[in-house]
């Protein structure tokens, strides 16, 4: 790997993180520093501004000012080349070694993800991402994102921000400084978001990858959309916030039914079953 340094054969650093993302609290998680070996002049100098045609805008509530670009024959030679090391077998198998997730895939797409960039003002609201990939039936387990903000500073805002579920505060604040890379477990409790970028603070980029496995987990861990924590209804009229609640309701039955479903799946039932006749077999032969 040229680009991006995880010191994959170091096998006591990866011990180390492996114990600290089981640990992490509000949910599995690791944080590290100066992963990137380019320096921030040449990836600030490849990385497009607010200017460029190729980026795409989300522009609602939940994620103001959002810019992003999951198109990877558009992006700049070297930020295409960061993005194709990240997906390569042996970050796969690092991994993999670090969160006991197997046999896992990136995405070819890039569906959500790629190149995000957010000017002062944005923001992402707390959510928990989906977890069925359905154009390509697979299913999501982990999020990676790599910060490329060189002058970033305390109290520019901008922070991913780690929840428990149903809190309003965060457990965990990172500050998207350059070289950070994040990498945390995605299921229906992981809620994360980025605070309020400050008005002097510097546009927040950033690479945010999604790896997935082929097959679906023994226990429930989300559907296929992505669940926004937080409505700002105080600018809501009487019929927008009924709306809202009945809104509220359908998402929430969905939910159910999808546990239910998940729950009934034979398949998991059953490997559910092996699993604790094999923590009954070790408890026997002890």
């Amino acid at each position: 790997m040229d680009l991006v340094d995880f010191h994959h054969d170091d096998a006591d650093y990866v011990d180390r993180l492996r114990v600290s993302y089981q640990n992490a609290t509000p949910f599995p998680h690791v944080v590290m520093h100066d992963v990137l070996r380019p320096t921030s002049d040449e990836i600030v100098g490849a990385f497009p501004d607010l200017r460029w045609d190729g980026w795409n805008a989300r522009q609602h509530s939940y994620a103001r000012e959002k810019r992003f670009c999951r198109d990877i024959e558009r992006m700049p030679d070297l930020l295409r080349r960061v993005i194709y090391e990240l997906e390569a077998p042996t970050v796969l198998r690092f991994l993999s070694s670090i969160t006991g997730k197997e046999k896992l895939l990136p995405d070819p797409y890039l569906e959500g993800g790629g190149l995000h960039c957010s000017p002062p003002g944005g923001q992402l609201v707390p959510h928990t991402d989906f977890h069925l990939y359905e154009a390509l039936d697979l299913y999501r387990q982990l999020n990676l994102l790599l910060y490329l903000n060189p002058m970033w500073k305390p109290g520019d805002g901008g922070e991913l921000q780690l929840f428990r579920k149903g809190e309003q505060d965060p457990v965990v604040s990172v500050a998207p400084t350059f070289g950070t890379c994040v990498i945390f477990g995605t299921d229906h409790l992981s809620v994360h978001g980025v605070s309020p970028i400050t008005e002097n603070a510097e546009d927040r980029r950033s690479i945010a990858l999604y790896y997935y496995t082929s097959t679906e987990n023994e226990t429930f861990s989300g559907d296929n959309i992505t669940y926004w924590q937080g409505h700002d209804v105080t600018s809501l009229s009487k019929a927008e916030r009924a709306e809202l609640l009945i809104s509220r309701g359908l998402v929430r039955t969905a939910r159910v039914f999808h546990r239910l479903g998940h729950r009934s799946n034979p398949i998991y039932r059953n490997a559910a079953k092996r699993r604790q006749g094999k923590r009954t077999r070790v408890i026997d032969q002890s």
